[in-house]
């Protein structure tokens, strides 16, 4: 008869198929052959790792960062490069998922008025290294974000409407 003992933390994580059957090290009761699609929680359990939605194509290479102002209003930013010079920045309005608009000088997420774009100081080669990593850090503070980028003066970002 076959007994397969119930597993009830993951927080070892994935085994290595050398360590497979090893049962007397002690992580071996804490981990998993495979956890694909899943994250391991601090207190063990796991949990279904969350999907991925289309929403639009980036008009270049982008840099995609998070600005969360509070529950109710997310936005993504968008850094672009654009060969000729300077690149843009675009806002995603992350709940509804649309890109926010401009209506002569009203930004809207109904797709009335022109793509909003703000100007940016960097250039493509400026956004990731050779080996893919960003160059542009960022931090936020409520509605602020600072942009740092090696040979860029630092950048605010202020959301001073709700979108």
């Amino acid at each position: 008869m076959r007994n397969d003992p119930a597993i009830l933390s993951f927080t070892s994580g994935e085994l290595s198929p050398f360590a497979r059957g090893r049962i007397d090290v002690e992580r071996y009761a804490r981990a998993a052959r495979s956890l694909e699609n899943y994250i391991v929680t601090p207190q063990g359990a796991i949990v279904a790792r969350h999907g991925t939605q289309f929403t639009g194509t980036a008009s270049a290479k982008a840099l995609v960062i998070p600005f969360v102002a509070n529950t109710g209003n997310e936005f993504v930013i968008e850094i672009t490069g654009h060969s000729g010079g300077l690149g843009g920045i675009r806002v995603w309005y992350g709940p509804a998922r649309k890109l926010v608009f401009d209506n002569a000088g009203t930004w809207n997420i109904t797709s009335t008025g022109s793509i909003a774009t703000l100007n940016s100081p960097w250039a493509p080669a400026d956004l990731f290294d050779t080996d893919g990593t960003p160059l542009i850090k960022f931090v936020q503070s409520n509605d602020v974000m600072w942009l740092v980028h090696p040979n860029v003066l630092p950048q605010k970002l202020t959301r001073i409407a709700t979108y």
